[in-house]
This record gives C-alpha cells, sequence and structure tokens, in this order.
C-alpha cells in the first residue's frame, strides 16, 4: 500500500527479491498487482561467475570479511569504495615518519582487517588520484579497541581534518599484526 501510494511507472526487482511481513512478498505478487496500479516490472536476472557461481551481496559481504577480496571485486566489477571524513588520528603515524588520513567506518561493512593499497581522492578533485596504503583495523601495536581506516599516502602529503576523501581498495595485502615495538612497525610499513 505504501509503495502504490508513490504511484511507481517502473519497479525493478531481483530475482529472488522477498518483502512485507515474513517475507511473504515475492515476485508473482508484484506481477499481479502491476496491471491493477499501472506499473511496469523488471525482474533483474542473476549475475553468474565464470565458476557458475551467483553474485549476491551476501557472499560478496563474506568474500570482504574474510579477506577473499579479489572475488569481491570480481563480483562487483569494480574496486570497494570506501568514504569518510578525514579525523585527528594520536598523530603516532606523523611522528613515526608516515603520516594517515584517518576516519571511521560507521555503515560500511567490516571488511578483513588488515593492509590494503589504496587509491583515493578528494571531494572537489575526482580526477587526481593519490595512491596509497591502508590499515583496516584497531591498531593491536597500541592495543587499541576502536576500528578505524588509518590512509597513507605514497605522493601526497597535504590532506586537511574534515575534508571528505573517496578511497577504493585495489588490492589486500595482509592481515592486522601486531608489532612488539614502533621500530617493528616503522621497518613493516618502509
Amino acid at each position: 500500500k505504501r509503495l502504490v501510494s508513490f504511484k511507481p511507472k517502473f519497479i525493478g526487482v531481483g530475482y529472488n527479491f522477498h518483502f512485507g511481513y515474513k517475507r511473504k512478498g515475492d515476485i508473482n505478487f508484484l506481477k499481479k498487482l502491476s496491471k491493477k496500479y499501472t506499473y511496469s516490472l523488471k525482474v533483474i536476472k542473476p549475475v553468474i561467475g565464470k565458476n557458475k557461481r551467483v553474485f549476491n551481496s551476501t557472499f560478496i559481504r563474506k568474500k570482504l570479511e574474510t579477506g577473499k577480496y579479489d572475488i569481491a571485486k570480481e563480483m562487483l566489477g569494480r574496486n570497494w569504495l570506501l568514504e569518510g571524513k578525514i579525523i585527528k588520528g594520536s598523530g603516532r603515524g606523523f611522528r613515526v615518519g608516515y603520516r594517515t588520513a584517518n576516519f571511521f567506518l560507521n555503515d560500511y561493512v567490516l571488511p578483513m582487517k588488515g593492509v590494503y593499497v589504496t587509491k583515493s581522492y578528494f571531494e572537489k578533485n575526482k580526477k587526481k588520484k593519490y595512491f596509497g596504503l591502508a590499515n583496516i583495523g584497531n591498531r593491536p601495536t597500541f592495543n587499541e579497541k576502536k576500528i578505524i581506516f588509518e590512509n597513507h599516502f605514497l605522493n601526497f602529503k597535504n590532506f586537511v581534518y574534515g575534508k571528505k576523501i573517496f578511497v577504493e581498495l585495489l588490492a589486500f595485502l595482509r592481515k592486522e599484526k601486531k608489532f612488539d615495538n614502533i621500530k617493528e612497525l616503522k621497518k613493516q610499513i618502509e
């Protein structure tokens, strides 16, 4: 009832779409109502990979969470894009010599904690790309609890706190790791 009050002309749904109380609404129900409420219905067929696997959001989330990023990228047909406002961190990256742009991953599926190769841009200049390395996690070397995204740029130094950043994950390098001291961490980054 809520949907038809908007008087839609077209509704597109996935091949296994369900909705409503106990997910009783389905494609057949929408087809039946399409004549009465004069909208056209498009059912999107499943996307099937090389190995006959059906690509769906649940499967993609699982691949992100378990570090199988290459498979998730193949299913998405693109790099996974994250965005956030740069926040002031603890300043450790600056002291170690590897300044980072940090933001919280509030509304994202949490990918496997670890180090990723990245390509970033800022909201004002989407054509200018900056490559880097990011750590997604809770910084176990420093016994932190909160999960944060820390991006170190290889070719950029002057980012601004509060500025919106867009980051594409290009590749997963390794799981997050605890180092015995800052010297070992710095050596790993180098």
